[in-house]
């Protein structure tokens, strides 16, 4: 797992990525190969409004991350075998 991933896009930064790094992380990061950065770097420079666009949907994506969409998918395992502890 790649933390500075997650520190970037919370910064607001747009990050792009191989298609390793963009499998786990979804639309928090732009998948590239490397002939395509130069590329989407110069769109998005040209393209504020892209960029800012591109930022909130990966701050967004990053709510799968989240603590609270952690408990979220954990909880439930443990359901179960809660109660018979109890």
């Amino acid at each position: 797992f790649c933390r500075s991933v997650g520190e970037a896009v919370v910064a607001g930064k747009l990050v792009i990525a191989d298609q390793a790094l963009s499998e786990i992380f979804g639309d928090a990061v732009v998948p590239a190969r490397p002939d395509e950065v130069d590329a989407i770097i110069a769109h998005h420079v040209a393209h504020p409004l892209d960029y800012c666009d591109r930022v909130r949907l990966a701050q967004a994506a990053l709510e799968h991350w989240s603590a609270a969409a952690f408990r979220a998918r954990i909880l439930p395992l443990f359901e179960g075998s809660m109660a018979v502890a109890a």
